[in-house]
């Protein structure tokens, strides 16, 4: 899990001027996993480094932020895992500063 910007962005919008990498960090962070019947199926918890893991079936999964109603947000990912394989996702955290 990545959370930025952490500094302020000089420049237009985001897709003209990314965000530059040293305004972006690890993120510890509480997420849900969620199957195709909107049913939550794992709970993670992200390391200091932002990384996690999560052992799930094969099938479509949502991962989506535990919670919603303040900054940092992120948007929910969609991923489908196959048999015998890990899926490799980034979840990004939006901190609100411009």
């Amino acid at each position: 899990m990545i959370l930025g910007p952490t500094c302020p962005v000089v420049g237009g919008t985001e897709s003209f001027n990314p965000v530059p990498e040293a305004c972006l960090t690890p993120y510890a962070a509480q997420m849900v996993v969620l199957d195709d019947e909107n049913k939550v199926v794992a709970h993670i918890s992200s390391s200091s480094d932002g990384s996690f893991q999560v052992d799930v079936a094969p099938g479509d999964y949502v991962v989506t932020p535990a919670t919603t109603d303040s900054y940092p947000i992120a948007q929910p990912v969609s991923v489908t895992v196959v048999p015998g394989q890990y899926v490799t996702i980034q979840i990004n955290y939006d901190t609100g500063i411009r």
